[in-house]
């Protein structure tokens, strides 16, 4: 028990020779990613000073603490924390911020800077038209782009990342799918066609898939800019209304009688639902004509999404696995 407490002792007499012996010695300030060291006043501890990375700083032997060193920069005295300081003066600056690979940027020329303008214009978030130069204009666009999606684009310049991305909402507001687009495991596993298999995730659905896809991606980021609102939302309603007939139409073949009921209902149900719609458009947006269109769009393509996918159960789903009729209130 005495060795032990022995070697405790001139464990820590050791440790505060080597602290006392650092003092007077010049340490250098190093930083993450290179940002300046905060000086902090001896009184109230507030920020005094800014000292920069791999500045060589002397402690004082008298005023320095086991966790700060008192030191004096650009006029002023205080502490800054000891886990900053190294002993030997840095050579470059620590985990530097990685410098985006840009494959178009301010400056850039060419078919490729078309086509991403032309992107982008179809989306609404460029104005004008596509000449291939990347100029201030282009660099707007991309920064409103980035600000969509959540992400972050200080200079407008565009990664190959970021074309991909671009280029997949657009492929999807035009009515092609990309593997570019982000992956959402919550969508993928829903029930959302007429067939899935053992573990929940619908497989094998053709138009109706690609329709549900481009409902999801309108609420994926928040609210899109009106020019792609109703691009999404008009290639859900489109491809919902194809779907529908086809699916009627299939029905025909083996249950005449019931088919053209069907649509018959079918349509007296839109028939009945659409002025309501543009009633609650104009009440919700009386001076936005855009906002009301978007507004009316979204109502029905959720009303054609919703039906076209019960209409599929009950032509294709076994009795236990169907939702039941898709008549709708």
């Amino acid at each position: 028990m005495k060795r032990l407490l022995l070697r405790l002792v001139c464990a820590v007499l050791a440790l505060c020779l080597l602290a006392v012996s650092a003092l007077g010695d010049t340490w250098y300030v190093y930083t993450k990613n290179g940002k300046t060291l905060n000086l902090r006043s001896e009184y109230d501890n507030s920020v005094i000073g800014y000292i920069p990375f791999g500045t060589a700083l002397v402690p004082d032997e008298e005023k320095s603490t086991e966790t700060s060193a008192y030191v004096t920069y650009g006029g002023q005295s205080g502490y800054v924390r000891w886990n900053y300081l190294v002993r030997t003066r840095p050579t470059k600056n620590p985990d530097p911020t990685p410098v985006p690979e840009y494959i178009m940027k301010n400056g850039s020329k060419g078919d490729d800077v078309q086509e991403l303008q032309d992107m982008l214009i179809d989306m609404g978030f460029l104005d004008g038209s596509a000449d291939g130069k990347f100029g201030s204009k282009t660099a707007a666009a991309v920064k409103k782009f980035h600000t969509w999606v959540g992400g972050n684009s200080k200079d407008g310049g565009v990664t190959q990342a970021d074309y991909d991305l671009i280029e997949a909402i657009w492929l999807l507001a035009m009515g092609e799918y990309s593997d570019n687009l982000p992956e959402n495991d919550t969508w993928s596993s829903t029930r959302t066609c007429c067939y899935w298999d053992e573990d929940g995730r619908a497989i094998g659905c053709g138009s109706h898939w690609l329709a549900v896809t481009a409902r999801y991606y309108y609420d994926y980021y928040g609210d899109p800019p009106d020019a792609l609102a109703m691009l999404l939302l008009n290639r859900c309603v489109l491809l919902w209304q194809d779907s529908i007939v086809e699916m009627l139409e299939e029905l025909e073949e083996s249950n005449a009688n019931s088919a053209v009921e069907m649509r018959i209902d079918y349509e007296a149900q839109l028939m009945e639902l659409e002025p309501q719609w543009e009633a609650d458009a104009k009440a919700k947006y009386p001076n936005k004509k855009t906002s009301r269109s978007v507004y009316i769009l979204l109502q029905r393509a959720d009303w054609l999404q919703e039906y076209g996918i019960r209409l599929c159960f009950q032509l294709h789903a076994t009795e236990e696995d169907t939702l039941g009729s898709p008549v709708m209130g």
